[in-house]
């Protein structure tokens, strides 16, 4: 007899659908970059990151086990007081850190005392669940070896609350063990690693991508996988990032269109994003979207190949495409003497964009119908 396979629609599946659509659906609340980051080794992804340039296509149960790591917080520390440690700033009280040019944090509290064998030190409480192979690792290393974002993290918190000592708190999710490490604050790591975060926050340009190769360890987990290497990137590597448009290219219809990913914009040093175009500070919920003057950074259109050139114009970017084609990016109302195309426009068919731009008849539909090119290349 043919086995009855698995039903698809189950419960399972319908919550993690639920939770995966809710956060595709969510525009992006974090406006700094945090602290969490700051010891990857990957400056280019950092960048990405705190650009918005493309969205994490998380699926449901990865976002639960987020929420899992976040309530665990609350139980650690009940146990800690529970054991006579005086905690406080955490929760919905947690204290946020803010270092300048965009860089900042919430740290998971504050011990005041009973640490023991120290309890009268006031130490940072950094709190994590991880995995049982991790946790493994965790117990035979510590954490600077095993984990340095975790321990580059916890001293770049300390730096910034003033404390000179931190418990490390680890839950093994899969067997609930506990994990603790007492760590001494290093003010050269801390100061190293936040000016770098700082560094990275305020450049107009992307440092350049990791050279360690498609083959390496560390790019086989990278989200940004298919955006270094896009010819050679597999449906897997795709899925990790969300699409955001239908286009003719993968690469293109996941490259998000915001004010921050518009070459027009800068992240100023005093941690406010500036629109060189509406010569105004851009508010924070407003970042997510773009008008259609929004221009394609060059950094992130190098990844398809796209070659930027002189367009004559501060606003309007010129792109030669890697068909040979060549088209204007910008506003398309700007008066020039050939078509000016939206972002959106050029990343769901530049190819077509380009064809399209020396016909008469779309010129005239453009100009009077306000007509935009879809991934079909036809008029809409």
């Amino acid at each position: 007899m043919t086995k009855i396979p698995d039903p698809i629609d189950t419960v399972e599946s319908r919550i993690d659908a639920s939770h995966k659509q809710k956060n595709l659906e969510t525009p992006p609340t974090r406006y700094h970059m945090g602290v969490s980051q700051l010891g990857c080794d990957d400056e280019a992804a950092m960048w990405l990151n705190f650009r918005w340039a493309f969205k994490k296509n998380l699926d449901g149960r990865i976002l639960r086990l987020f929420r899992r790591g976040h309530r665990e917080e609350e139980t650690v520390i009940a146990d800690l007081q529970a054991i006579g440690m005086v905690v406080r700033d955490y929760g919905d009280k947690q204290r946020f850190i803010d270092f300048g040019k965009h860089v900042s944090g919430s740290c998971d509290g504050v011990i005041m005392s009973g640490v023991p064998h120290a309890e009268m030190t006031q130490h940072l409480l950094e709190i994590k669940t991880i995995s049982k192979k991790r946790f493994d690792q965790l117990e035979k290393e510590g954490v600077e070896k095993s984990n340095p974002q975790y321990w580059i993290q916890v001293h770049c918190y300390m730096h910034g609350t003033g404390l000179s000592r931190c418990l490390f708190v680890a839950v093994c999710k899969d067997d609930d063990r506990i994990y603790t490490e007492r760590i001494k604050y290093d003010k050269e790591i801390a100061e190293h690693f936040i000016q770098r975060g700082q560094r990275i926050a305020t450049s107009d340009r992307m440092p350049p991508p990791p050279t360690y190769g498609a083959d390496d360890w560390r790019m086989k987990f990278s989200d940004y996988y298919a955006v270094y290497y896009p010819k050679s990137a597999a449906a897997e590597h795709w899925s990790r990032l969300a699409a955001q448009r239908e286009s003719v290219d993968p690469l293109l219809a996941r490259i998000c269109v915001n004010y921050r990913t518009d070459a027009t914009s800068t992240p100023r040093d005093d941690g406010a994003w500036y629109s060189e175009r509406w010569q105004a500070v851009i508010p924070d919920d407003q970042q997510h979207k773009a008008d259609e003057g929004h221009v394609l950074h060059p950094d992130i259109m190098a990844f398809a190949g796209w070659k930027l050139l002189d367009s004559g114009h501060e606003h309007i970017a010129r792109y030669r495409l890697p068909d040979g084609g060549e088209v204007l990016n910008g506003d398309p109302k700007l008066a020039t003497d050939e078509p000016i195309f939206t972002s959106n426009e050029l990343l769901s068919n530049p190819s077509a964009c380009a064809k399209l731009k020396d016909d008469k008849e779309f010129r005239a539909y453009r100009s009077e119908m306000g007509g935009r090119v879809t991934v079909s290349g036809e008029l809409k």
